[in-house]
C-alpha cells in the first residue's frame, strides 16, 4: 500500500511499525542528439528510506532524529546500473522526488545517469538493481531538443491560495489550489487561529487544500490560514453557510483556576491546571497520574467578576486522546461557598472542540468529571475551557469581523525592475535655418533618476543629460533621423525616433516685371465678384487667410471660391491624440479646427443647402449631422453645423505619460454667414 501511496503522490508518514515493501518500474525520458544528459529511464518507490550522501544508493531510514525511524522490506542499501545499449552499464543515481521528512514518508526516487546519443529514435535502457531485480525504461532522442527549464522558486513573491468556493456549508470541504509557497516542504493549515494539520507542498510549490468545516461550525465569517515552514503565509476569509448563530457573549479571561490533582511530571507548562485557561489550546491539564487519582476530578475556575454565562468552548486535549473527558457535571457559584445544583454533560469522543450552552450567573464554575472516552482507566484531561457571557446589565456588543493579514517579504525583497522607462513618443519637428529647436522628452520609471542621450541630432544641437530637454540652434539644412535613448537606474533603457527636418531659409528673389507685348489685347468679360454684407471685414483666426498668433496659439486659414461665396479652412497648431495600431499616441502638428462660408450668399440662396437650415440627416458615409440657425451659440444670420464623432482624448498622469480615452460626441464642424441682402 505505501509504494501504491508514493506512486500516486499521496502523502503520508511511514512509521517503524510494519516493514515498508518497494517497487519500481521502467520510465520515459527525452534527450537531445550530440549532449551529455541525465536520462531517468527508472523510478522506485521505497517508504522509509533515504538516498545515500552520493546519490548512488538508498537504504532504511535508521537515524532517530525529527523525521524519527522506519523500517524497510530492504535488508541493505539498494544500488543500480543502467546499460544505454552499447554493452556498458554505468553507476545509476538516485534523485528524491521528495525526501522523507517528519510530515510524510517521501522516498520516490528517479534513477537515471549521464549519456550521450548520436543518433535520434527511441532507444531502450535497462536498469539492473542489486537485489536482482530488471527492469527497462525508454529514451527518446529528438534532434535539437532542449529540456524544459524548472521552475525557479522565489521566496519574495506571497503564497497564493486559490479558493474554488468562497462560501460554503457547515459539514461541507474548503477546497484550494496553493501556490507559491516553500518547494518540497509542508503548509500548516489553520481555522480561526485553531490548527487543523497540514498540506504537503510539491517540487513546484504547489499543494491541493480539502479542508473539512466542521457540522454545526457557526454561521459567518471564518479565517483560514496557511503557512510553509519558512514563516511565508497567506490568509483567506471563507463564509460558512450554517444553521448555527454565532456564539453570544464576550469572551471571558478566567484569573485562576484549582483542581483536585495535576500532573506536574509532564513538561510545564502543560499537566498543570493554569493550562486550561491560558488562551492556548495546544497545552493542557492532566490529573494525577503518578500516583494515579481515581474519579472524579474536581475542576474549579475563578472568572473573576460574575457574569451572566451563555456558553463553554470544551477543547479537549490536542495532542494525544489519553484522558478525554466523557462524562461531567457544572454548578455556579457568585460567592464560592453557595453552589447551584449540579447539571450532568456530556461530551463526544475527538479532539474537536464542543459548544456547550450554559444557563447561570456565576464568578466561579465548578466542573466535575466523572469519566473518560476510553473507560480503561481513570485520567482526565482538559486542553482548553472558554467561557463566554455578559456581566449584568451589559449589552451584547457587535462581533467584529476577521481581517485578512497580508505577508511581508523579508528584508532585501525589494523588487527588481526589469522594464524599461515609459516613453512619449516625441512628434517629428520642421524648422527653418536659423531658427531654435525645442523638444521634451517625456518619460516615466519607478527605478529614477532618468538619464537620456540621443544620436543623429543636428549640430548646434544637443540633449540635457538629466531632463532630456533637446534645444540649440541648427547649422546646416537637412533631414536627421534622431534617436533618444532613456535608462533607469536599474540599468533598463526605451528608445525612440523621431525626425528633425531643418529647411533652407528662403530669400525673396524680385521678380522682374515683363516688357508689355504692344499687341492689342480684347477686353475680357468681366467675372462679377461676389459682395459681401455691408460692413464685413474679414477678421483672424477664422476668415482672414494667413498665420495667426492669437491666444497665444497659432492659427492658420487658407479660404477659396465655393459656389457663389468663399469657404476659409481653418487650422491650429495643437497636440492631438492619434490612434494607432500600436495604441494611442500623442502627437504635435496642424489639426483642423473649423469651416467658415463668408457672408457673401443669401439665406435663399442656401435654401437648399443642409448647411444652411436648421435639420438634422445622415450622410451618404453613414456620419450623423445636425445644423442649428439662429441659436445663442450661432448668433443672428448664422448657422453652424456638427458632426457626431469619436473624440480622443489624453490626461497627462503625475508621474509622466497619459492615460488615454475616447467618446463619442456632437463636434462642431462649420459655419455658414448669410449676406443680409
Amino acid at each position: 500500500m505505501g509504494s501504491r501511496l508514493l506512486a500516486q503522490d499521496r502523502n503520508f508518514y511511514d512509521g517503524a511499525l510494519v516493514a515498508w515493501a518497494t517497487d519500481a518500474a521502467g520510465a520515459t525520458a527525452k534527450v537531445g542528439t550530440g549532449n551529455t544528459a541525465l536520462a531517468n529511464v527508472a523510478t522506485v518507490v521505497a517508504p522509509g528510506t533515504k538516498v545515500s550522501s552520493n546519490g548512488t544508493s538508498i537504504a532504511v531510514d535508521a537515524v532517530n532524529d525529527d523525521d524519527g525511524v522506519s523500517k524497510s522490506a530492504l535488508t541493505e542499501a539498494l544500488s543500480a546500473t543502467i546499460d544505454f545499449g552499447d554493452g556498458t552499464p554505468v553507476a545509476a543515481t538516485f534523485s528524491p522526488v521528495r525526501d522523507r521528512f517528519d510530515l510524510g514518508a517521501g522516498s520516490r526516487y528517479e534513477i537515471g545517469a549521464q549519456h550521450s546519443f548520436a543518433t535520434s529514435g527511441s532507444k531502450s535502457a535497462t536498469v539492473t538493481f542489486s537485489d536482482g531485480r530488471v527492469v527497462t525504461g525508454t529514451v527518446v532522442v529528438e534532434d535539437g531538443y532542449v529540456p524544459p527549464a524548472l521552475p525557479e522558486f522565489d521566496e519574495c513573491v506571497a503564497p497564493t491560495a486559490q479558493l474554488a468556493n468562497v462560501t460554503v456549508r457547515d459539514d461541507s470541504r474548503v477546497i484550494a489550489d496553493l501556490s507559491g509557497f516553500t518547494p518540497n516542504d509542508y503548509a500548516a493549515v489553520s481555522w480561526d487561529g485553531e490548527h487543523r494539520g497540514y498540506v504537503a507542498v510539491d517540487d513546484e510549490g504547489k499543494a491541493d487544500l480539502s479542508l473539512y468545516v466542521n457540522y454545526q461550525e457557526i454561521k459567518g465569517k471564518h479565517l483560514l490560514r496557511l503557512e510553509d515552514s519558512e514563516g511565508r503565509f497567506v490568509e483567506k476569509i471563507v463564509d460558512v453557510d450554517s444553521q448555527t448563530a454565532p456564539l453570544t457573549g464576550v469572551a471571558i479571561t478566567a484569573t485562576s483556576a484549582t483542581a483536585n490533582s495535576e500532573a506536574t511530571n509532564e513538561t510545564a507548562p502543560n499537566g498543570r491546571i493554569a493550562a486550561a485557561i491560558d488562551g492556548d489550546r495546544a497545552t493542557f491539564w492532566h490529573s494525577s497520574w503518578s500516583p494515579a487519582v481515581p474519579f472524579p476530578h474536581t475542576v474549579t475556575v475563578d472568572l473573576g467578576k460574575t457574569y451572566d454565562l451563555d456558553w463553554l468552548t470544551w477543547v479537549p486535549r490536542q495532542g494525544s486522546d489519553n484522558g478525554q473527558v466523557k462524562d461531567f457535571t457544572i454548578s455556579y457559584s457568585t460567592d464560592g461557598t453557595v453552589w447551584t445544583t449540579p447539571v450532568a454533560e456530556a461530551l463526544p469522543a475527538g479532539r474537536t472542540a464542543t459548544q456547550l450552552e450554559l444557563d447561570g450567573t456565576a464568578s466561579q464554575v465548578r466542573i466535575v468529571i466523572t469519566s473518560n472516552q476510553s473507560g480503561a482507566d481513570e485520567f482526565a484531561t482538559i486542553g482548553e475551557l472558554e467561557f463566554r457571557g455578559l456581566e449584568p446589565g451589559q449589552t451584547q456588543p457587535e462581533t467584529p469581523e476577521p481581517t485578512v493579514t497580508v505577508w511581508t517579504p523579508p528584508a532585501g525583497c525589494e523588487p527588481t525592475d526589469t522594464e524599461g522607462p515609459e516613453v512619449t513618443d516625441p512628434a517629428d519637428v520642421t524648422v527653418e535655418l536659423g531658427d531654435e529647436v525645442n523638444v521634451s522628452i517625456v518619460a516615466s520609471d519607478e527605478s529614477e533618476p532618468l538619464s537620456y542621450s540621443a544620436t543623429g541630432l543636428p549640430t548646434g544641437v544637443s540633449i540635457d543629460e538629466s531632463t532630456g530637454a533637446i534645444s540649440g540652434v541648427p547649422t546646416a539644412a537637412g533631414t536627421y533621423e534622431v534617436t533618444v535613448t532613456v535608462e533607469d537606474s536599474a540599468g533598463n533603457s526605451t528608445k525612440v525616433e523621431f525626425t528633425i527636418t531643418v529647411s533652407p531659409k528662403v530669400t525673396p528673389t524680385p521678380t522682374p516685371t515683363p516688357t508689355p507685348t504692344p499687341t492689342p489685347t480684347p477686353t475680357p468679360t468681366p467675372t462679377p465678384t461676389p459682395t459681401p454684407t455691408p460692413g464685413f471685414t474679414p477678421s483672424a483666426p477664422y476668415t482672414l487667410p494667413g498665420v495667426h498668433f492669437t491666444n497665444g496659439r497659432i492659427w492658420f486659414t487658407r479660404c477659396e471660391a465655393y459656389s457663389q461665396t468663399e469657404r476659409c479652412r481653418t487650422e491650429i497648431w495643437a497636440s492631438v491624440v492619434v490612434k494607432t495600431a500600436k495604441g494611442f499616441e500623442v502627437r504635435q502638428g496642424w489639426a483642423f479646427n473649423n469651416l467658415t462660408y463668408l457672408p457673401y450668399m443669401t439665406r435663399a440662396q442656401w435654401a437648399n443647402n443642409n448647411l444652411g437650415k436648421t435639420t438634422a440627416w445622415t450622410a451618404a458615409d453613414g456620419r450623423r449631422w445636425y445644423t442649428e440657425c439662429d441659436t445663442a451659440l450661432t448668433g443672428r444670420g448664422a448657422c453652424r453645423s456638427f458632426a457626431w464623432t469619436t473624440v480622443y482624448a489624453a490626461k497627462a498622469k503625475a508621474g509622466g505619460g497619459y492615460t488615454f480615452s475616447q467618446e463619442n460626441k456632437w463636434v462642431f464642424n462649420n459655419m455658414v454667414m448669410f449676406k443680409d441682402r
